[in-house]
């Protein structure tokens, strides 16, 4: 029909001056404890957490809790903000090795109680698997090294594609609810222009022609579906204008996290529209559709 012709004909444009996301990016999930009522904790006040597992509140250094996003925490350009705390009782830096019981019992005795306390649970996992010097550690500890990079996060259940930002690297992520986005090479692609872009109409139309829809107008964003979005190619110092006006729509929401910032992302559009080298028909269609 002329109006596939015409889809197929615009998703052929889009990819042409670009390359797949998943070429010049790690697209990776977030962490799997396999314990999540033990190691995901409500954070109270300073050193206070409530516990799932002993259905009590608890005392646990701070120092060795990260915040944690979940799939609904993942908002367009807001810095996400949760009381979900990870107890991660490994380093977070190189080797990421697993905290020794040693260095437990000196720097985060109270953390160390609250995993006696479930230390049954913890070496039953995987069928006694877990039953050895490595217990209190996480079955699968997948990607613990890339949680404190900068990144860009997409929920994996959304109705448009949602990215937030972690400049600082300072928020650890949830499992497979959440997948997470690095640029490959810093030198060609830079992390805010890629986010701008995934942020625009014509990365967002692509990615709705192959995501997989859910009830209610939902689609599936795991690695699958957002692997293809095509980023168009253009040099670094070119990529500063998307840049400009991320920056511009971060500064006016950390100043107000309610603010309108449609002028900017208008501003994004068009620039993505061209880098597109889309007509204006084939705009149009995508405006239409957004």
């Amino acid at each position: 029909s002329l109006n596939e012709d015409n889809i197929n004909d615009i998703k052929s444009k889009l990819e042409l001056l670009s390359t797949p996301l998943g070429e010049i990016a790690n697209i990776f999930v977030g962490i799997q404890t396999s314990a999540d009522k033990i190691y995901h904790l409500k954070k109270i006040s300073s050193g206070q957490y409530y516990s799932t597992s002993l259905k009590r509140q608890v005392e646990i250094e701070d120092e060795i809790m990260y915040p944690l996003i979940s799939g609904p925490d993942a908002k367009r350009y807001k810095v996400p903000s949760t009381t979900k705390f990870l107890l991660h009782p490994y380093s977070t830096k190189y080797p990421f090795s697993k905290i020794s019981e040693e260095d437990f019992e000196v720097k985060f005795p109270k953390c160390f109680e609250y995993l006696k306390a479930n230390e049954e649970f913890l070496r039953a996992r995987e069928d006694g698997k877990m039953d050895t010097s490595n217990w209190y550690g996480y079955v699968y500890p997948k990607n613990l090294d890339k949680q404190t990079w900068t990144k860009i996060g997409i929920a994996q259940t959304v109705s448009s594609l949602q990215c937030f930002f972690d400049e600082d690297g300072s928020f650890f992520i949830n499992n497979v609810r959440v997948n997470v986005i690095t640029p490959k090479n810093l030198k060609e692609f830079d992390i805010k222009y890629i986010l701008g872009i995934l942020k625009s109409k014509p990365a967002d139309y692509y990615f709705k022609l192959i995501a997989k829809p859910k009830d209610n107008g939902f689609y599936e964003a795991n690695k699958q579906f957002i692997a293809p979005i095509p980023i168009p190619n253009i040099p670094i110092d070119q990529q500063q204008i998307v840049i400009r006006l991320v920056d511009q729509i971060f500064m006016k929401k950390h100043a107000d996290a309610n603010a309108d910032v449609s002028a900017l992302d208008a501003e994004i559009n068009k620039i993505a529209f061209q880098l597109y080298g889309l007509n204006n028909d084939e705009i149009g269609t995508i405006e239409a559709k957004a």
